[in-house]
């Protein structure tokens, strides 16, 4: 499973997100982000930790690739990581 944080995730254009999102590679959660930038509403942020949920109690491996962007660091105090 791929999740993707872009840039703007936002309810106007959560489809854009909800899109991204990639339910195959089964065992495995990889979350990353944009590379200059992530600014997400909260319910992009719920339907991240939903997949990470998911991979907690199927005990699938997981990895992030977030980069060192202002944002990061209110994600990892939320626990998102």
């Amino acid at each position: 499973m791929r999740v993707h944080l872009p840039n703007s995730a936002h309810l106007q254009n959560i489809e854009g997100f909800i899109r991204s999102y990639e339910p195959n590679g089964k065992n495995r959660l990889v979350v990353s982000g944009h590379e200059r930038y992530i600014h997400v509403h909260p319910f992009a942020l719920a339907l991240t930790a939903c997949a990470g949920a998911v991979a907690r109690h199927n005990q699938w491996k997981t990895s992030g690739a977030i980069p060192n962007v202002s944002s990061a660091p209110y994600l990892v105090r939320m626990k998102l990581f």
